[in-house]
């Protein structure tokens, strides 16, 4: 991504940043913080309450009124896009002098639904989606892929070639007939759908096509970016702005037999970017040790405390990660092991992650010791954090 390359070319970039949940972001954390803190340092809040229809207006689908001013960015359009960003500029620039803490969520990038009007697809890819879309029954069990395809947020009551797959299956026996088809189902979270998919025809293609979208729409962010950016730019505004650039959670293709995130805690599902850029930096900073997105949500409030607050006490060498249900646990230790548990039937995974950083190999039998004492370690930090809550 150039332009987001390009701009953190002056602050701190966390080379090693991992998230403490693998369905959560930073923004959890932060609304933990009083918003008197920030108006005492000197933060100001843009305060854009908008209604819906302006929020249509301008290409944005929604926004909350949280402690910090959270604006989740929806593009509908390139053009209704820039009108929004411009929007927002003209209220910030009224108060150039002050600070500002604005985060921005992007949004677009999970899941990498297809469009109809995306250009840059292949031949390929289009010619596959199309064979799918006219014929859904015939591609039944590919049901999982069609959620990921043609659902909104991947609803399954919203698409047509979603339910007709559905249907296809119960008929043939490969679903069970009480499943209500009416229900909110997250495909990607079932085994039994990612395992009919697996085990279809033309699955490396089907693959292939999600990684295609994946990074079309991460060409499409760029594109925005740049947009977002030349604000900061042409109306000096970056010089009074707190920017913290990361991604909610990293994004698994079936590395473990799991789609997307949420599910599990493997280094795909966990890894994230965390880039932090403050008033007055003007070189860059490389970290390459272990970091959280809790433990940075921490520096921003010393930040806001004292400007010269140490960058590499977000540093987090015993990282503890759960999964959307929580009945799976793993602990990152140091960027050398990581250890998996799975609380509800007792798995046990062990990586050594300089040797083996995608976790392929599990060598818990070869250092049953060190197993051991990484539970006991876990299984302790998992009541405090309880505790904490």
């Amino acid at each position: 991504m150039p332009e987001l390359n390009h701009f953190m070319n002056e602050g701190v970039l966390y080379k090693n940043a991992f998230t403490a949940n693998s369905w959560a972001n930073i923004g959890s954390w932060l609304l933990r913080i009083p918003r008197k803190v920030y108006e005492k340092s000197g933060y100001s809040f843009p305060g854009l309450q908008w209604n819906i229809p302006t929020l249509r207006k301008f290409g944005f689908n929604k926004t909350a009124d949280f402690p910090v001013p959270f604006f989740i960015l929806l593009p509908v359009s390139p053009k209704k896009f820039h009108r929004g960003v411009k929007y927002i500029f003209q209220e910030l620039s009224k108060k150039q002098t002050q600070p500002f803490f604005l985060q921005i969520h992007f949004k677009e990038l999970h899941p990498p639904l297809y469009r109809a009007e995306n250009k840059q697809l292949s031949l390929q890819s289009r010619a596959l989606i199309e064979r799918y879309s006219q014929n859904p029954e015939k591609y039944a069990d590919k049901a999982v892929l069609f959620s990921v395809l043609f659902d909104d947020e991947l609803r399954v009551y919203h698409s047509p070639q979603v339910l007709s797959a559905l249907n296809t299956l119960i008929q043939n026996q490969k679903l069970p007939r009480e499943i209500n088809l009416l229900k909110f189902v997250n495909l990607t979270d079932m085994p039994l759908m990612l395992d009919l998919w697996k085990k279809s025809p033309d699955y490396d293609k089907d693959l292939l096509l999600l990684k295609e979208l994946y990074r079309i729409n991460q060409t499409e962010l760029d594109k925005k970016l740049k947009m977002f950016f030349s604000f900061f730019t042409k109306q000096k505004l970056k010089d009074n702005t707190l920017f913290v650039v990361c991604g909610n959670f990293g994004f698994g293709f079936m590395e473990h037999n799991f789609l997307f995130n949420s599910v599990a805690n493997y280094d795909e599902f966990i890894g994230t970017h965390l880039f932090i850029k403050k008033p007055g930096d003007q070189s860059l900073t490389i970290v390459p040790q272990q970091a959280s997105l809790k433990s940075a949500a921490k520096y921003i409030y010393e930040l806001l405390e004292n400007p010269q607050a140490d960058p590499k006490t977000i540093i987090d060498e015993e990282l503890l990660s759960t999964n959307y249900n929580a009945d799976k646990v793993a602990l990152r230790l140091n960027n050398q092991w990581k250890y998996h548990l799975e609380l509800s039937n007792s798995v046990r995974e062990l990586y050594d992650l300089k040797k083996d950083p995608n976790e392929k190999t599990n060598v818990l039998n070869e250092n049953k010791n060190l197993s051991a004492e990484l539970e006991k370690l876990l299984l302790d930090k998992l009541i405090q954090e309880k505790r904490d809550q």
